[in-house]
């Protein structure tokens, strides 16, 4: 099993094209590669304007929203309004779709896998005391939104809100809370057989 810290601090800034936001990646694979070439991608954006999602055709894409609320229309389909905490919503990179905030900016978590190739599970957990991450065969990504102690037999790494770890392997990890409350994202990034 390995562990990779992937600090907040360190995420460059990328200002959107249209001039809506910025994302910063947190992670891709493979390492270096673009929406043409990736399997899977990993990042967190803030929405500061309304307007339309760039397509992306061939990527599928699941978003959870970190701060503020965010409304989505996909296609004819009826609007998805989005907060903290909310479910995941998941939706192909082609699908046209409008984004309107609601009261302020956004900043949400983006997660997208190469259709046919990779598939992803982005889930939100909460807890007061230890929790053990699961074994699984697949990368995971773990996104602190507070305060957390990722611990493994022989090693710990405090995490500050936003800061993520890779963890590849069958993970024996556990979260520690750090003064109160922890929550977090666990992303699973699965290959699919071909």
């Amino acid at each position: 099993m390995t562990v990779e810290l992937l600090r907040a601090a360190t995420r460059a800034a990328v200002p959107w094209k249209n001039g809506g936001g910025v994302t910063r990646e947190v992670a891709v694979h493979p390492a270096g590669s673009g929406f043409d070439t990736l399997d899977w991608r990993v990042s967190i954006a803030e929405i500061r304007t309304a307007g339309p999602f760039p397509s992306l055709p061939g990527l599928d894409r699941r978003l959870a929203v970190l701060e503020g609320t965010l409304s989505i229309l996909i296609d004819q389909a009826p609007e998805v309004q989005l907060s903290p905490g909310a479910p995941p919503l998941h939706f192909a990179g082609e699908a046209p779709i409008q984004a309107r905030l609601v009261g302020g900016a956004v900043t949400d978590l983006n997660v997208m896998t190469r259709r046919g190739k990779f598939t992803a599970d982005l889930r939100l957990q909460r807890a007061e005391h230890v929790t053990r991450l699961a074994s699984v065969p697949a990368s995971v990504l773990l996104v602190a939104l507070t305060d957390l102690m990722l611990k493994t037999p022989s090693a710990e790494w405090p995490l500050s809100r936003l800061d993520a770890a890779r963890i590849e392997g069958e993970p024996g990890c556990e979260i520690h809370p750090r003064g109160g409350p922890i929550r977090f994202y666990v992303i699973q990034l699965q290959p699919l057989s071909t």
